[in-house]
């Protein structure tokens, strides 16, 4: 027997933009202007924001740079089906009054900040968001410099879910079964 095949050409389709790709047209001028990273690491697709991009020093207030950049990034991740995690991140620099006590409880606020503000401001979904902070514990640089020190005050918005991440995750640790 014979099988029929089809031998006309069949139409290519386009090849879909990585979520690197989409945000790119996003983020073009805040990439060189206010130092903006977009990497991909161990913990997914980061969007890196420096200090000096989103808050006063010491303070959980995003300033309207920050909370325009925010409302361009929510807007490229709203049609993915992506967890996103933001994380705060300090240098090792104590703090000296002020509200804060501590660099973890800052990291903690400025991502909780932008998390209400993508809920709140950007009707970015809630149940797709959650916030980390981890003082200086987590650092990009040596703390020995001042550029060290600029680099780890940062937060991360950290894509951690996705719809071509999914299938290659590790199963929870809770769903294997002990014998």
């Amino acid at each position: 027997d014979r099988i029929a095949t089809d031998s006309a050409p069949v139409a290519q389709e386009a090849p879909v933009p990585s979520l690197k790709e989409r945000l790119a047209p996003a983020l073009a001028a805040s990439l060189d202007d206010l130092q903006i990273e977009v990497i991909e690491d161990a913990r997914g697709l980061v969007i890196s924001l420096p200090e000096e991009a989103t808050f006063p020093t010491g303070s959980a207030d995003l300033t309207a740079a920050a909370q325009a950049l925010l409302h361009r990034i929510a807007e490229a991740l709203r049609d993915t089906d992506a967890s996103i995690r933001i994380e705060g991140h300090t240098d090792d620099a104590a703090i000296r009054g002020g509200r804060y006590r501590s660099n973890w409880e800052l990291s903690t606020a400025r991502a909780s900040a932008v998390v209400v503000f993508l809920v709140t401001r950007a009707a970015f979904e809630p149940s797709r968001l959650s916030a980390a902070g981890y003082g200086e514990f987590h650092p990009r640089a040596s703390n020995d410099t001042p550029e060290g020190r600029a680099l780890n005050r940062r937060v991360d918005v950290v894509v951690i879910d996705g719809p071509l991440r999914r299938e290659s995750r590790a199963p929870d640790a809770a769903a294997v079964p002990v014998p």
